[in-house]
């Protein structure tokens, strides 16, 4: 609403990342931006938004593209604790159009190998709006995954549901599970539990996981004084997996994990997920991502419908700013801000400096 006294606004930022369950196709993989047309800004791309990415590659990228498809930026994300990603605008000398245009709005995308993810990011300065010189910064995202090249997920079926490990082996590793790490599991059952698995099939460690914000799963090692392989051998790959009431879910975690006695890994950001299998024998379509809107507890699989709450942009310095104060050290003291804008923005990461003194204005 145009000329109204603006409201402080605080968001509270969650830490977590979401999924998505699609059937993957061969992709159209964006190429990174080569060029410079003069005009941009931009995207400060948090550590907390670099480690919300599913990043398993070593060449990991993303590109910013304008509602075209064309692409106007990209960054290089893999092995960077935080980096910016510069968005090129338009060059309005020449007569085709090489960037974006003001208030365009921008997509972007993760390129992780053969793998293609639509990001979404949470910006706590700024928004996903192109603005001449602006400057916008992302604090986390949710991704979903578009396609892979690498294969093709079938139908869910009927599952073969491993059951949880009981046992002690004597030897161990701990798994820590973070809030962001739980809240992006699609968890229905009040029985859902986690399992590991070597990769033959072995499970070697188990927890229950419904009702609980952060716990820890215990990754057990063979027991070399037996003949039987009881437990994962030193330095092998763990796989795990999401038992879910009949759903099977296969768990990529954000931190690989390789057996190592007595280590202890946390896993800081969220999963990714895809749904291996029902035994209920009936596929049902929605959103099945907990951090949605309108979250579909008894889907499980993605229809690519998840809905999430609006995120209110970061207010631009000269359409936001201070039209009286009173600063005599009194109770009363106070500031005025004026928004001339049209829509509400947040002032999430600005600061007021009152170093210099002054009277009413």
């Amino acid at each position: 609403m145009k000329n109204k006294f603006l409201s402080l606004i605080v968001l509270m930022l969650l830490s977590c990342f979401t999924f998505q369950n699609v059937t993957a196709q061969i992709c159209d993989i964006p190429a990174p931006y080569e060029g410079n047309t003069g005009v941009n800004m931009t995207v400060m791309l948090l550590p907390t938004f670099v480690q919300s990415l599913p990043i398993s590659g070593t060449s990991a990228y993303i590109v910013a593209k304008v509602e075209s498809g064309m692409v106007v930026g990209s960054s290089e994300v893999n092995g960077a604790d935080q980096t910016s990603l510069t968005l090129w605008g338009d060059d309005t000398f020449t007569e085709d159009v090489d960037g974006a245009l003001t208030g365009e709005i921008i997509s972007f995308e993760l390129v992780d190998g053969s793998n293609l993810y639509a990001i979404t990011p949470v910006f706590g300065v700024g928004s996903s709006s192109f603005v001449v010189n602006g400057i916008a910064s992302a604090v986390n995202s949710t991704s979903s995954l578009l396609c892979s090249a690498d294969s093709v997920v079938s139908e869910p079926s009927a599952c073969d549901l491993p059951i949880e490990f009981s046992g002690n082996t004597g030897s161990n590793m701990t798994v820590m599970l973070t809030s962001p790490f739980i809240s992006s599991l699609p968890i229905s059952s009040q029985d859902a539990y986690l399992v590991a698995m070597t990769s033959d099939g072995l499970v070697v460690g188990s927890e229950v996981i419904a009702g609980l914000s952060q716990t820890a799963i215990a990754i057990w090692g063979d027991d070399t004084s037996t003949l039987e392989v009881d437990g994962a051998a030193a330095n092998e790959p763990i796989g795990f997996q999401l038992v879910d009431g009949l759903d099977l879910y296969d768990v990529d975690m954000p931190s690989p994990i390789s057996y190592t006695a007595n280590d202890m890994v946390p896993q800081l950001a969220g999963a990714t997920l895809v749904l291996n299998c029902s035994s209920s024998g009936e596929v049902v379509e929605g959103c099945t991502d907990a951090s949605a809107t309108n979250y579909n507890s008894g889907a499980n699989l993605e229809d690519d419908s998840c809905e999430y709450v609006a995120v209110v942009p970061g207010c631009v310095l000269g359409t936001v700013y201070i039209t009286e104060a009173h600063g005599k050290g009194d109770p009363e003291d106070y500031i005025e801000i004026y928004n001339s804008g049209d829509t509400d923005c947040s002032l999430l990461g600005f600061m007021l400096d009152d170093e210099q003194p002054f009277g009413d204005l």
